[in-house]
């Protein structure tokens, strides 16, 4: 059901969306196991924001409390969302809470996850520094892979940059 809504919003059918992503939210409710149940919420969340209902969505990624990684995946997704709306301010507030709970990630493969997604956000914001920073805190961690998306955002030509440089070796 998520993937349905999250079709609908990019397809610009937004208030179906909205209604697809609040079914299937009841419907995660119900889910007995505690991971399942908030990488249902989270995916969610991520759905709402995309539909257009930013406060709904940060209304679930808020009851998303006992899984750190889905609740700041789902928060940098929202804040990507909002910077996509041209709502910069929140997205960096949002994006701002998503780095917050990363640093409480203790699997770096689940934090690095949720710093480039932040990264992400903050590049779709225009705040280039925050977004490196974020990204250099990724690849400090020995993570450098994941940053991959964020640096495309930011800086295209710094792959190429690269490939030239080892060619060269």
């Amino acid at each position: 059901m998520v993937d349905v809504a999250t079709a609908l919003a990019r397809a610009g059918h937004h208030q179906d969306a909205a209604e697809v992503a609040a079914s299937a939210e009841r419907i995660a409710r119900s889910i007995a196991d505690a991971t399942e149940r908030a990488d249902a919420l989270g995916g969610i969340a991520v759905a709402l924001a995309e539909a257009g209902d930013h406060e709904q969505a940060a209304d679930v990624a808020r009851t998303i409390d006992d899984d750190p990684y889905s609740q700041g995946m789902a928060l940098a997704g929202i804040a990507t969302a909002l910077a996509r709306a041209g709502r910069q301010q929140e997205a960096a507030e949002v994006a701002d809470s998503a780095e917050r709970i990363a640093h409480s990630i203790t699997d770096p493969d689940q934090q690095s996850r949720t710093l480039v997604g932040v990264a992400t956000a903050l590049a779709q914001t225009g705040d280039a520094n925050s977004a490196w920073r974020v990204a250099a805190a990724t690849c400090a961690a020995g993570q450098w892979t994941t940053a991959v998306r964020p640096v495309l955002l930011l800086a295209p030509s710094a792959f190429t940059t690269l490939a030239r440089m080892l060619e060269e070796q």
